[in-house]
């Protein structure tokens, strides 16, 4: 994503908060990976990528479709800034929302040439 000049697009698709485990078996805290997601995204916008985080929920009652996201507004800001940088998105809804922002990113990119 470093090279060229055109308009950069990364969408960050996420079922929750980052997880890791190493080869021995050790797991990190996950506030410290948080911490780590922050950077990062924050090291690529200042290379000129814009970053969508997508957090896709799961259906917690079959009967009611209540959508259920295991992590939290606050801490999707943490990690991707304010709320213009990240969305929830239903599991059903999934498709289409991808379909949605790339139509709108390609749009924007549009606008400014």
């Amino acid at each position: 994503l470093e090279e060229g000049t055109e308009a950069k697009q990364l969408f960050v698709l996420t079922d929750g908060f980052p997880s890791y485990r190493s080869r021995d078996g050790q797991n990190m805290n996950t506030k410290q990976l948080m911490m780590f997601v922050r950077n990062e995204v924050r090291d690529i916008r200042k290379l000129g990528t814009h970053v969508t985080g997508m957090l896709v929920g799961s259906v917690r009652n079959q009967k009611t479709r209540e959508v259920h996201y295991d992590v939290r507004p606050n801490d999707l800001k943490f990690m991707f800034g304010s709320q213009k940088s990240w969305k929830q998105v239903r599991p059903d809804r999934l498709g289409n929302d991808l379909v949605q922002l790339v139509a709108q990113s390609f749009t924007e990119y549009l606008k400014t040439r």
